[in-house]
């Protein structure tokens, strides 16, 4: 059921939380299947539910350094980190050695965890009140496209799950980007956050910034994204278009396909129309290469 983000309503998250279930928060990026992330239990119910792989690990979620760093060893690699966390509360994911063992479920048994703030005040105040860190992947089912909004998530799992409404607080409609610290420093997931701002907190010239993951991280391995329908890219069209749904870049501009990317790809779902995007995107400017990135993922063609 989706519910107002009360006072009485966060607390009741709190409470499944605590008694082992799941609940669907929202985040300022995409809404999250929010379980503890260090009992197991709770853990595996997360990817029963999503039907996820076990070896796709899970971001842990935070609300303060302190709670990061009894997760990771973030004061250990500090000199490295300390640019980024500036970023905090916010869309970036931080992939650093793990301190915390309790935690191996969510790092599908690996030495390194994905750790955030979220930015959004429900995730925040929820984490906040139980003091405790959260596995929080997307609340869809594996594969499937991110929720943005709270019909996305009861669409997905129907009306037995608890999913808190977002309130008015806006979200980027597309995940974090995610930062492996594991060794040279890299971007293991397009996101939010541009490769040329990471660059430049990291202090690196963007020739020494690799982009794609060396190890085990968040949907590194798997297809993501993906909608029922197909999706078509092309420069220009010159046929009919009204068995499409279609987004014109040309008028629309990247910047609001970005933003509004899932949403446009539920929603043709829903009238099952494929979707058709025209115009041309630059893989050298964001946030272009981070919709090039997610529609490669997604088998986009080319028209």
């Amino acid at each position: 059921m989706i519910v107002e983000p009360t006072e009485d309503n966060i607390l009741r998250a709190c409470d499944i939380i605590l008694s082992g279930g799941v609940v669907a928060i929202p985040t300022e990026t995409v809404y999250g299947l929010a379980a503890l992330a260090t009992q197991e239990s709770a853990v595996s119910k997360i990817y029963e539910l999503k039907n996820r792989p076990r070896d796709n690990p899970l971001i842990v979620h935070c609300s303060t350094l302190d709670m990061v760093d009894s997760c990771v060893k973030l004061g250990e690699n500090f000199h490295v980190a300390r640019s980024l966390v500036d970023l905090w509360p916010g869309p970036l994911t931080l992939v650093l050695p793990l301190r915390n063992q309790k935690l191996k479920a969510a790092t599908s048994g690996a030495e390194y965890c994905a750790v955030r703030i979220p930015a959004h005040p429900i995730a925040r105040d929820l984490i906040k009140k139980l003091n405790l860190p959260l596995a929080a992947p997307s609340a869809n089912k594996s594969g499937y496209v991110s929720p943005v909004v709270a019909e996305h998530v009861r669409n997905d799992f129907g009306n037995d799950l608890f999913i808190i409404d977002s309130g008015s607080y806006p979200v980027y409609g597309i995940e974090s980007t995610i930062v492996s610290l594991i060794g040279k420093p890299r971007i293991a997931r397009l996101g939010v956050i541009s490769v040329e701002e990471i660059a430049k907190r990291l202090n690196l010239p963007l020739s020494e910034i690799a982009v794609g993951s060396n190890i085990l991280t968040p949907g590194s391995r798997y297809k993501h994204y993906s909608p029922k329908v197909s999706v078509f890219v092309c420069d220009e069209f010159q046929g009919s278009k009204e068995d499409f749904f279609v987004f014109d870049l040309k008028t629309l501009g990247a910047e609001k396909l970005f933003l509004n990317l899932y949403s446009i790809l539920r929603s043709a779902d829903l009238q099952k129309k494929d979707v058709l995007i025209v115009g041309k995107l630059d893989v050298d400017r964001f946030p272009d290469y981070v919709i090039l990135d997610r529609l490669s993922k997604i088998g986009a063609k080319n028209l």
